[in-house]
């Protein structure tokens, strides 16, 4: 590592033009920041132009380090490493300083001043200066301890007190046979922190969690989760307890919590795992499949409790297996081991052969066989990995994408946006970086919103797709639906097209009237100058149907089952039109 992952990014965005004292001030104002929103003695900052970095006290002490400030430390940090795990900080500073990764969350073991090594948890983030190359890098140190699993403001136990006892239930909570799990959180605490200040916010924080204490009493363990939420956990056949619980809670919120004199009505949101027997490693996946549910309630159901019990809210044939979420969150580090990508053709109205395709990510696994996205995306999206895997997405759609271009320069590739994915602020820029890579015309590339982008802020998404536009991306909305939310973000963000969701085709079937609400809806969009595509085509009759209507494209497996990139290849070699 040494000389040898940082030689070519040194000097790069240097400004000569910045006085030291000015960067020095900005440089540990940062590190003020991250010490006062993280709530931890454990802080390390590093200004990636001035090669320095800053350690805070208890990081001196615990390592003997020789002061709190020290140049190129990021290169003599390794020696303080154990040597079985110096490869993955190496590798994890080598692709935030050459700007492939924004953030991390790694654990590795420090040496201890006593020699002894201990188990830390890494995580933080990048921050780009004005010239767009890596400018500060920093994060906080989590001792994997007793000591560090302990909440500040709450003196409950804290998220990584709950993977460590999940992850041994039996032993540590003394729980025989299945767990229970809900996750509680309420909404408005960052308006509140706003608006009243973030000091006011923690009394009300400190506040509500005394009121879910002594509700729960001795019925349940509790942690204090990220944000305003709070886990609780118990035996499965306790399930009807947290249910009872979560009643209370939701009234009393509702009723009004009051704070130096403010009664704040706060609603309550809550997901529940009513048998959890995970294996050891499977607690981020629960954590995942908790905030899924926790995000159904927020959004869709009104602070309902929302069992989770399966990859689809709507589907109670699909059992929730939060099992196979942790394995595929193992295949996300393992370099996407299993994932795929096939494509299925979209078709112009009078076209015989493909105007473009979808790009349909699927995962592979041989005790779960082949998944389909839906499946998983919900849960997997609440990862912090989740961006990387978009990127890995975009670069493999891309790559195949300039073959498929070959064959026919009219094609295009539609692939879905995340929430998560709107909120980068790094994404255009790495979208564009990925088709320099490549050499993909980013004007044939379709990206959509998906229904979960409904809850984002309309000025977020404006902005979102104006960034498309600057780089003739076409942008619409996908699964576009009767219900009002997406005709307002319709009439407001001014997308390119939109693809109509699949229950509004299959609902052809059952009648006239959704015949007619489908035709004016199209008539209604068409006539705004938006394309409009329809999915899930299954039969001679419906595809007949569409045909009469003014869309632009239409795909499903009456008219192609998806490819595998091999498969898009040898259609065009052959020109087999019936393939």
């Amino acid at each position: 590592m040494r000389e040898g992952y940082l030689a070519d990014i040194r000097g790069m965005g240097v400004d000569n033009t910045d006085s030291a004292s000015k960067r020095r001030d900005l440089f540990d104002d940062i590190y003020n920041i991250f010490s006062m929103v993280s709530e931890s003695d454990y802080v390390t900052l590093y200004d990636v132009k001035e090669r320095v970095t800053r350690f805070s006290p208890a990081v001196v002490e615990l390592a003997g380090l020789p002061g709190e400030y020290m140049t190129d430390a990021v290169y003599t940090w390794s020696d303080y490493i154990h040597p079985d795990d110096r490869m993955k900080y190496e590798n994890a500073m080598s692709e935030l300083l050459a700007g492939k990764i924004r953030n991390y969350d790694i654990t590795y073991r420090v040496r201890k001043r006593n020699g002894e090594y201990h188990s830390f948890r890494f995580t933080g983030g990048m921050i780009r200066g004005e010239d767009g190359y890596p400018g500060i890098i920093g994060g906080i140190m989590m001792n994997i301890g007793v000591s560090e699993n302990i909440d500040r403001m709450t003196s409950m136990r804290n998220i990584q007190g709950f993977f460590e006892d999940i992850s041994d239930y039996g032993t540590k909570l003394g729980v025989e046979g299945p767990l229970a799990v809900m996750l509680i959180g309420f909404g408005r605490l960052t308006h509140i922190n706003e608006i009243y200040g973030y000091a006011y916010g923690s009394k009300l924080l400190e506040t509500v969690a005394g009121i879910i204490r002594e509700r729960a009493k001795d019925e349940c363990d509790i942690y204090r989760m990220e944000g305003s939420k709070f886990a609780l956990v118990t035996g499965s056949e306790d399930a009807d307890a947290l249910i009872r619980i979560y009643d209370d809670l939701k009234e009393t919120f509702i009723k009004g919590v009051a704070i130096d004199n403010v009664i704040h009505n706060l609603v309550a949101y809550g997901g529940l795992i009513s048998s959890y027997d995970g294996k050891q490693g499977d607690e981020h996946a629960l954590r995942d499949c908790l905030l899924h549910a926790y995000n159904e309630s927020k959004h869709y159901h009104h602070g309902e409790l929302v069992m989770y019990n399966g990859n689809h809210m709507e589907d109670l044939e699909l059992s929730g297996d939060v099992a196979m979420i942790g394995a595929i969150r193992e295949s996300m580090k393992a370099d996407y081991e299993g994932f795929y990508i096939m494509y299925e053709p979209v078709f112009g109205k009078h076209n015989e052969k493909p105007i473009g395709a979808e790009a349909l990510l699927k995962w592979r696994n041989g005790q779960y066989g082949d998944v389909e996205i839906d499946r998983f995306i919900a849960e997997i999206e609440q990862d912090n990995e989740f961006n990387s895997l978009g990127y890995w997405l975009l670069r493999r759609i891309m790559t195949d994408g300039t073959d498929f271009l070959k064959a026919n320069p009219d094609f295009f590739i539609y692939t879905d946006v995340m929430p998560a994915q709107v909120r980068d602020p790094y994404f255009k820029d790495n979208v564009k970086e990925i088709a320099h890579d490549t050499g993909f015309p980013l004007a044939h590339l379709h990206m959509g919103l998906t229904r979960s982008c409904r809850m984002l802020d309309l000025r977020l998404i404006k902005s979102f797709l104006a960034s498309l536009h600057e780089e003739d991306i076409l942008a619409g909305l996908d699964s576009f639906a009767r219900g009002n939310a997406w005709l307002k973000t319709f009439t407001t963000v001014e997308p390119d097209f939109v693809r109509f969701s699949s229950e509004l085709t299959k609902d052809l079937k059952h009648g006239e009237k959704s015949r007619i609400i489908l035709s004016h809806l199209i008539q209604m969009i068409d006539a705004c100058d938006t394309d409009i595509y329809i999915k899930a085509i299954d039969s001679e009759e419906i595809k007949d149907y569409i045909f009469e209507l003014p869309v632009r494209g239409m795909q499903g497996e009456y008219l192609s089952k998806p490819k595998y990139y091999d498969e898009v290849i040898e259609y065009y070699d052959t020109e087999d039109a019936d393939n």
